[in-house]
C-alpha cells in the first residue's frame, strides 16, 4: 500500500504525471506513477504508519490468524523520501505489528522499488509460514538487495551466444512489392506517433502511468527500422511483418507493445511470402491482427482500450472491401449478421468474445462541452497547408498506373470510423488495465490506445493516397498497390530503401516463429 506527497516526472517530460497540493497526501497510487485513488490532509508520520498497517491487516488471510505470527516487513521509499523519515515511520509500524501479536521478521527499510523522483513510501507485509520464512531470511546478493553472506560468485563469462534472428526467406517479386508498401506504412506510422508522443502521454497520464506516448514511439520506430532492414534482405510481406512485430514488442514493452507485435505477426502469416496481396487478403490480414489482440488481451468493446477503435475499423473494412467481386470473397471472414455462428469463424479461438456489428455506441458524438471534434492528425482534422480538404479525393490516381484505382476510399472510411470510436471512448469508464482503478477519473478523456490506433490507421490512409517517390515502385495506391504480377519491374527487395539495423529478436509469447 502506497502514499505519495508529490508525483514523478518522466525523463524529458515538462511536468509531473500528477501533482499533490502542499499539505495533502495521495493514497493508493501505482508504482508506475499512476495517481492515487484518494487524497487526504497530510497526517503525522505515526498516522501514516497506522493507515498503512490497518489497510494491510484488513486483508490478513484467515489461515494466518490461527497460530502463525511471523510477518515479513518491507518499508520502501519511492525516490525522494529520506531514510530518516522512513525510519521514523518504521518505528510506529513495528510497534503496531507487535501490538497485534505479530512478529516482524528481518524487516527491510530503504529504497527497493522507486518511482523516479516521487516523494512517498510504500509498506508491504507478507504473512509467512515455515517455507516462506526460510526463503525470506535466506542470504541474497543482487544489485538492489543484499542479505547475509554468500560464496563468491563465479567469474563473469562473455562467451554466451548472442541471440540471432533467423535469416529472411526471400519473398516472390509480388510479395516483395507488397512488403515495400508495408515498410512505407510503418515508417509513416512511426513519424506520426513521434509527432503525437506528448499528447498520447498526456492522455495516458489522466488515469494511467503516462508512458503510452514513449512506448508507442519506441515501438513504431523499432518496427519501421526492422521492416526496412528486412526489405533490404529481400523479405516478403509475411517475413517483414514478423520482423517488425518482434521489434515492436521488444522495444515498446508493456501490454500495447505485445499486442501490436502479435497483431503484425498474425497479419503477416495471413499474407504469406509468395502470393500477391489483394484487397480481400489485406482485409483478412487486418482481421487476423484484431483476433490476435482479442485473444491475447482479452478486451471487449466497451472496455476502453484500443479494441474500441480496432473493432469498428475492421468491420468497416470487411463491409466495404470483403464483398468485392460479386459477393463475399472466398477468403473473407464471415462478419456479424452473416448468418454464420461465431464458432465457425476461421482463426477465432474459444476465448475470443463475439464482436458486435452495432458500433453505434462506440462512435457516439454527443460527448458534451470541451470534447475535441477531431483527434489531432486524424482524418478530418487540420492537416496543415497543402493537405486536401477531403483525403478521399486522393483515392483516384490517374496517369501512369492506367486509370483510377480504388481501395483508398474504403480505408479512409474505416479510419474515420476508428477516429470517431476513439473519440467516443471519452464517455467510457476504464474496465481493464491500470486505468481501471481510476475509472471515473478517465471520463471525459479518450483512451490513449484507441487514439494511437486511430492516428496510425489514419496516417497509413494518407500514405496510401500519396504516389511513391520517383525512386520507389510504380505509383499505385490503395490495397491494390500491394498486388502486382510476379514480373513487375522495380519490385526487387529494398528498392529505394536505406538499410537499417536494430532488428529485435524477441517473439511475443505464444506466437510462432514464421
Amino acid at each position: 500500500m502506497r502514499v505519495a506527497f508529490s508525483g514523478c516526472t518522466l525523463p524529458g517530460a515538462e511536468e509531473p504525471l500528477f501533482t499533490v497540493e502542499p499539505g495533502r497526501m495521495a493514497l493508493g497510487l501505482g508504482i508506475h506513477g499512476e495517481p492515487g485513488i484518494a487524497e487526504s490532509e497530510l497526517p503525522t508520520a505515526d498516522a501514516v504508519a497506522d493507515l498503512l498497517v490497518d489497510g494491510l491487516l484488513s486483508e490478513r488471510p484467515p489461515e494466518h490468524r490461527e497460530g502463525e505470527r511471523r510477518v515479513a516487513v518491507l518499508l520502501n521509499g519511492l525516490g525522494a523520501t529520506k531514510y530518516e523519515e522512513l525510519y521514523v515511520v518504521h518505528r510506529r509500524v513495528d510497534a503496531r505489528l507487535r501490538e497485534e501479536g505479530l512478529v516482524p521478521s528481518h524487516p527491510v527499510v530503504g529504497e527497493q522499488v522507486t518511482s523516479l523522483g516521487m516523494a512517498g513510501l510504500s509498506l508491504t507485509l507478507t504473512f509467512l509460514d515455515d517455507e516462506l520464512a526460510g526463503l525470506w531470511a535466506a542470504p541474497a546478493l543482487a544489485p538492489a538487495f543484499q542479505r547475509g553472506t554468500l560464496s563468491p560468485p563465479p567469474s563473469r563469462t562473455d562467451d554466451l551466444p548472442a541471440p540471432r534472428t533467423a535469416p529472411v526467406e526471400p519473398g516472390t517479386p509480388a510479395s516483395r512489392h507488397a512488403a515495400h508498401h508495408l515498410a512505407r506504412a510503418l515508417r509513416t506510422a512511426a513519424e506520426t506517433v513521434a509527432e503525437q508522443e506528448k499528447r498520447l502521454g498526456d492522455i495516458d497520464a489522466v488515469a494511467g502511468d503516462g508512458d503510452h506516448g514513449i512506448g508507442m514511439r519506441r515501438g513504431t520506430e523499432a518496427a519501421a527500422r526492422a521492416a526496412e532492414a528486412a526489405l533490404e534482405a529481400g523479405a516478403g510481406a509475411k517475413s517483414l511483418l514478423a520482423r517488425a512485430g518482434e521489434a515492436w514488442s521488444e522495444r515498446a514493452g508493456g501490454t500495447s507493445g505485445a499486442l501490436w507485435g502479435a497483431a503484425l505477426s498474425a497479419a503477416g502469416r495471413t499474407l504469406g511470402d509468395a502470393e500477391p496481396v489483394t484487397p480481400e487478403t489485406a482485409v483478412r490480414a487486418v482481421r487476423a491482427g484484431l483476433d490476435a489482440v482479442l485473444r491475447l488481451g482479452g478486451a471487449r468493446p466497451g472496455d476502453k482500450t484500443l479494441v474500441d477503435a480496432a473493432v469498428p475499423f475492421t468491420e468497416r473494412l470487411e463491409e466495404r472491401l470483403g464483398g468485392r467481386g460479386g459477393g463475399e470473397g472466398p477468403s473473407r471472414h464471415p462478419g456479424p449478421g452473416s448468418g454464420t455462428p461465431e464458432s465457425a469463424r476461421p482463426d477465432r479461438g474459444p476465448d475470443i468474445p463475439p464482436h458486435t456489428s452495432d458500433t453505434s455506441a462506440a462512435v457516439r458524438t454527443d460527448r458534451g462541452p470541451g470534447t475535441p471534434d477531431h483527434i489531432p492528425g486524424s482524418v478530418g482534422a487540420d492537416r496543415g497547408p497543402g493537405a486536401p480538404e477531403d483525403i478521399s479525393v486522393a483515392a483516384r490516381v490517374d496517369g501512369d498506373v492506367g486509370g483510377p484505382m480504388d481501395g483508398v476510399a474504403e480505408w479512409v472510411s474505416a479510419a474515420e470510423v476508428a477516429t470517431r470510436a476513439a473519440e467516443a471512448t471519452a464517455d467510457i469508464t476504464a474496465r481493464l488495465g491500470r486505468a481501471r482503478t481510476h475509472g471515473d477519473r478517465s471520463l471525459g478523456t479518450p483512451d490513449a490506445g484507441a487514439v494511437s490506433f486511430a492516428l496510425i490507421v489514419t496516417a497509413v490512409a494518407k500514405a496510401m493516397s500519396e504516389p511513391e517517390a520517383a525512386s520507389g515502385p510504380p505509383a499505385v495506391t490503395g490495397p491494390e498497390a500491394l498486388a502486382v504480377p510476379e514480373t513487375v519491374p522495380g519490385a526487387r527487395a529494398g528498392h529505394g530503401r536505406e538499410a537499417r539495423s536494430g532488428t529485435a529478436t524477441a517473439l511475443v509469447e505464444g506466437e510462432e516463429n514464421p
